[in-house]
């Protein structure tokens, strides 16, 4: 599953908080893992593994990923948080 590229703009101090939602009665966290990644001109960078956030994201102490679920409905949003 991929979503449609956006734009997000937002002003200093802001948090930003991008949301993925599905339907599925047959999610499987370990055979479907959820990702988030930034693409930046022709930079491509793997944000997390599930709610696991990778270095340098990491570091920035920034991002935080939380995971709902309500079976058939998930949810997994991303907060970028701004300092």
């Amino acid at each position: 599953m991929t979503t449609d590229s956006q734009v997000l703009v937002v002003n200093h101090g802001q948090t930003l908080e991008m949301l993925c939602k599905f339907s599925t009665y047959e999610f499987d966290m370990f055979n479907n893992p959820i990702v988030w990644k930034k693409f930046q001109r022709s930079e491509e960078h793997q944000i997390n593994m599930m709610g696991n956030i990778f270095e340098p994201f990491l570091s920035t102490k920034r991002f935080k990923i939380s995971f709902g679920a309500d079976v058939p409905r998930f949810s997994f949003p991303l907060h970028v948080i701004s300092k």
